[in-house]
């Protein structure tokens, strides 16, 4: 009787042993991913924020001494800025209330819409730049009469509302619950269906990528092939290289922000 006893307790011992050790293994994979986190946002938070606020001063002395020779550029360029200095901004919020139980649901909301609005605003923003660039390689006398000022402010004014609209379903990511949740976590069921993720995810990824790699692309057979025919050969290579670093630094930092949250 008694080494019946003795056995059902070293089976239940042995039972129990898995559960702590995959629950220490959660947790330090959690401890893991937290440090990494900060390692990597607290750099491009502040050369994020410094770099984009130069920048901004920058284009915007450089817009009033050349206007309005490259205001569709600079329009551009501050526009750019504005989005990812926004982003910059919301990525201390998203690692603090990442790993804590907020109690407001409306601060995750806000936190989540100024992530999100951010990001697919400097998506669309880029993707206008190269299809801009692109245009103005290939058809440079047309496109001089289809880039004046009031024009681009109108495209940056309409990434700007087609990125607030977009973030509707934004409050919707946690559905209606009654606990305390993390924000970026604890996402209800209609957050993964199909007519939330396959829009975000044509519109948002994959339609943009395939715009920069045309654009790109015949951006640069455009420029190889005036390489023959041009004394500005040097110029020509360089804008190649441009063209090329800017598809490759797009293609991966939009993957990665595509796939950290997913």
């Amino acid at each position: 009787m008694d080494s019946g006893l003795s056995q059902l307790r070293w089976a239940g011992k042995n039972m129990s042993q898995p559960n702590k050790s995959k629950s220490c293994s959660l947790h330090e994979v959690d401890e893991l991913m937290r440090t990494v986190q900060l390692a990597v946002h607290i750099p491009t938070f502040l050369l994020g924020l410094l770099l984009n606020v130069l920048a901004i001063q920058r284009f915007r002395t450089f817009l009033k001494k050349r206007w309005p020779e490259y205001a569709a550029t600079s329009i551009y360029m501050i526009n750019l800025a504005v989005f990812d200095l926004l982003l910059v901004l919301s990525l201390p919020f998203k690692v603090a209330l990442g790993h804590v139980q907020v109690p407001l649901q409306s601060l995750c909301t806000f936190v989540e819409c100024l992530y999100f609005i951010s990001m697919y605003g400097s998506v669309f923003t880029i993707c206008f730049i190269s299809l801009d660039r692109f245009l103005a390689i290939r058809y440079p006398i047309l496109v001089s009469h289809c880039r004046s000022p009031r024009k681009i402010f109108g495209i940056c004014f309409t990434i700007w509302v087609l990125v607030w609209v977009g973030s509707i379903p934004i409050y919707n990511f946690h559905g209606k619950v009654e606990k305390v949740y993390t924000c970026f976590h604890n996402m209800s069921d209609d957050t993964w269906s199909a007519k939330v993720f396959f829009p975000l995810e044509v519109f948002g990824f994959l339609l943009p990528m395939g715009i920069m790699g045309f654009c790109s692309f015949r951006s640069i057979h455009v420029l190889v092939g005036r390489l023959d025919h041009s004394q500005d050969w040097g110029q020509q290579r360089a804008c190649i290289w441009t063209i090329a670093s800017s598809l490759a630094v797009f293609v991966v930092s939009t993957l990665v922000s595509s796939c950290s949250f997913w």
